[in-house]
């Protein structure tokens, strides 16, 4: 299986990097990788790192706005919208390579690479707008790229620039007291994302949790099964997790994380109120007589 990472770094006006200047520059600040062997295939630069070719391609030309628009109100993400207004071309950084069987640790050593050259690539852009990581829909500053990049050769996961957060409260919930959590971006690793459950949390507390959860299958290489429970912290509560194919967004794939005092019941993934409404229902069905049942059909 052919994995595969991308970074777009968009810019106010068109600029081509110096490859040669770049694998300098990565050898400068990265000194643990080396120098990297570059060449040219035709316009796109090729930089190979540690055995990873990383390519470096610029497009005179602005990305597409529907291609920055985040499927869902990003937690801490700027408006996209005004990115895609000022934007007027951009520079393609990914990296490719075969890593079936290898679980998170080889997609976040590709990721990582995706992220280190993109930093530098970024700092030399002289009309640098933002970064882009289409995997998850979020933009980074050049300091949020600066701050992955530190937390990659520390040997720390860059969270904050690979997955995006945000809350939801599935439109079947009658409650304005509750929140749950998705992710988006985790399934580049690991092939799904995390759904936690509505439950009445603080935000922040929600954002602890799954948070928690990422870190345990991407640092710790966690894998859960169907109907497994989880502490995702110290001091929380325990999860039912769930291994759905889909459940809140129609085709993508979730661990869903359920506490017990989510709003949902852990073995329907139905609304808890829906359940009691039918529960009141099924004694006056079962002690009618078939005539009266029959009548009401009538």
């Amino acid at each position: 299986m052919a994995l595969r990472f991308n970074a777009v770094v968009l810019l106010e006006r068109a600029w081509t990097p110096d490859i040669g200047s770049i694998a300098a520059l990565i050898a400068q600040h990265y000194p643990v990788l080396g120098k990297p062997d570059w060449r040219m295939e035709g316009d796109e630069g090729v930089l190979v790192l540690d055995g990873a070719e990383v390519r470096i391609a610029t497009v005179p030309a602005a990305l597409l706005s529907s291609d920055l628009k985040p499927p869902m109100l990003m937690l801490g993400q700027p408006d996209a919208n005004a990115i895609a207004e000022r934007q007027k071309a951009h520079v393609v950084v990914s990296a490719e390579g075969e890593g079936e069987g290898q679980g998170p640790t080889w997609t976040k050593a590709y990721a990582a690479i995706t992220t280190l050259v993109t930093t530098i690539v970024a700092s030399e852009a002289p009309a640098l707008l933002s970064i882009f990581w289409p995997h998850a829909s979020v933009f980074w500053t050049l300091e949020q790229a600066q701050r992955a990049a530190e937390a990659i050769l520390s040997g720390s996961t860059p969270l904050e620039q690979w997955i995006g957060f945000a809350i939801v409260t599935p439109s079947n919930i009658d409650r304005d007291d509750v929140g749950g959590m998705v992710t988006w971006g985790l399934r580049a690793f690991v092939g799904k994302e995390i759904e936690l459950a509505p439950a009445p949390l603080p935000p922040a507390q929600v954002g602890r949790h799954v948070i928690g959860v990422c870190k345990l299958i991407l640092d710790g290489g966690a894998t859960f099964r169907d109907r497994e429970t989880l502490r995702a912290d110290a001091g929380g509560p325990v999860f039912v997790i769930r291994e759905r194919d889909f459940w809140l967004r129609r085709g993508i794939p979730a661990y869903v994380l359920i506490s017990e005092d989510a709003v949902v019941d852990p073995e329907t993934l139905l609304p808890k109120s829906a359940l009691a409404a039918k529960d009141e229902k099924e004694p006056e069905e079962k002690g009618a007589s078939f005539l009266n049942r029959l009548l009401r059909r009538s």
